[in-house]
């Protein structure tokens, strides 16, 4: 490694790429962001760039969501950087992402979607002019068909452990062999290692977009079941960045986007991680909106009010407007759509606070019905039932592992 200049790895994850809000496409948004973090990776002359998990929205993404990722790739390509590694999130297609991956690598793109029968392929040596510069533990989403079978008469709780227990073992695995790598090499590189799961104590906020079996007491894993003594550990899954545990060299990176009207408030980052003389410096990277996504409430005329003031500040907007008045309004959603004439305004979502929860589901469209989450539709049953709470806890345990066998039984078959 150069030791006139640092070592510069860019961090990443979560991007997303064919996500909608409220039904609506977002291709111009990620054609932005992506372009943007490409004049960041020449600007800051990084070397390498990590992307950690959920490339794509789907395990099927559309040829337009594909072709923004590619570009992505090849204007890198274009670059002074020596390499980018990727590796699957939940909502990867394993084989979809690791079918080009041969003819990625002629552009320095390491890609791996899923585990092998050889762990020593997750282990990627990076180099400039033919010296090693990194090592990358490049963990994929780690399902459990891939690391244990399922035993006859185990409750879920046991299942639980053992899944963690396994997931622990298959990182430390991994970064033995990564240590052993640098042994051979003799030479003193950073090792970095990159995963998409969810540690116990990271952060969750509302309406972050996160649609995850494991949420709820399944499948968090401790930060300490992460080899310490790695010199980076960039993950992905959770899409709010932060630090775990303030430790500096253990992060979220967090989504590109905003994934949801209330975690517009949040600032989405990327991380510029720099290795210089065995010191590690990280850079916190703010991502600009192409679009703000903007929550409004009031009654007609503080709405009305809002919407102008929205439409001089030059910014575009995607908007939920909340009625909160005391007169009852029949046509609450022609009545508010008439106030925005404004081409950079385009109100996604209406609700009425005047009406019943129930009723109100109604008012809105059946396609923000449909745009929410399996587990959020399965507490709205719960609570319209009226299930006792004492019964809850053993149903939400159930249903979610009825969602990780479909989950798992499709990614199957589409990688069969």
């Amino acid at each position: 490694m150069n030791k006139t200049k640092p070592l510069r790895v860019l961090h990443t994850s979560d991007w997303h790429i064919g996500d909608t809000i409220c039904s609506k496409r977002r291709y111009d948004e990620f054609e932005f962001a992506l372009n943007w973090l490409y004049r960041v990776i020449e600007e800051k002359n990084v070397d390498v760039v990590l992307i950690s998990g959920d490339i794509f929205n789907t395990s099927t993404p559309s040829s337009q969501a594909q072709e923004l990722y590619y570009r992505f790739l090849h204007n890198i390509s274009k670059s002074n950087c020596k390499g980018v590694v990727i590796t699957s999130g939940n909502h990867d297609s394993p084989s979809f992402l690791s079918a080009p991956k041969e003819i990625l690598k002629v552009l320095n793109v390491h890609v791996i979607g899923s585990i092998s029968e050889n762990p020593e392929d997750e282990v990627i040596v990076l180099s400039d002019n033919d010296e090693p510069i990194l090592i990358v533990c490049a963990v994929p989403y780690l399902r459990e068909k891939d690391l244990r079978l399922p035993e006859e008469g185990e409750s879920i709780s046991e299942r639980e452990t053992k899944v963690i227990k396994a997931i622990k073992k298959h990182y430390n695995l991994v970064f033995e062999i990564a240590k052993n790598k640098k042994n051979e090499l003799k030479l003193d590189i950073p090792i970095i290692i990159m995963g998409h799961l969810f540690l116990g104590s990271a952060i969750l906020e509302d309406d972050d977009g996160i649609r995850d079996l494991y949420i709820g007491s399944l499948c968090q894993i401790p930060v300490e079941f992460l080899p310490q003594e790695a010199d980076y550990i960039a993950l992905g899954h959770i899409h709010t960045p932060q630090i775990i545990g303030k430790n500096e060299k253990i992060r979220y990176s967090g989504s590109l986007l905003p994934m949801g009207f209330k975690s517009n408030e949040q600032k989405k980052k990327v991380f510029l991680a720099q290795f210089y003389n065995k010191n590690l410096t990280v850079e916190s990277i703010e991502v600009p909106k192409k679009k703000d996504l903007i929550s409004i409430s009031g009654n007609i005329k503080e709405i009305a009010q809002k919407l102008e003031e929205l439409s001089n500040t030059g910014k575009e907007y995607y908007l939920e407007v909340v009625y909160t008045g005391e007169e009852i309004i029949s046509n609450l959603k022609e009545q508010v759509e008439s106030l925005s004439r404004s081409n950079n305004i385009e109100i996604l979502k209406i609700k009425n606070g005047r009406l019943s929860n129930s009723l109100n589901d109604e008012f809105e469209s059946s396609d923000n019905e449909l745009s929410l989450d399996p587990i959020s539709m399965f507490e709205r049953c719960l609570e319209e039932k009226s299930v006792p709470e004492e019964q809850r806890s053993e149903l939400r345990n159930a249903f979610k592992e009825i969602l990780r066998y479909m989950s798992e039984r499709d990614l199957s078959s589409e990688d069969s």
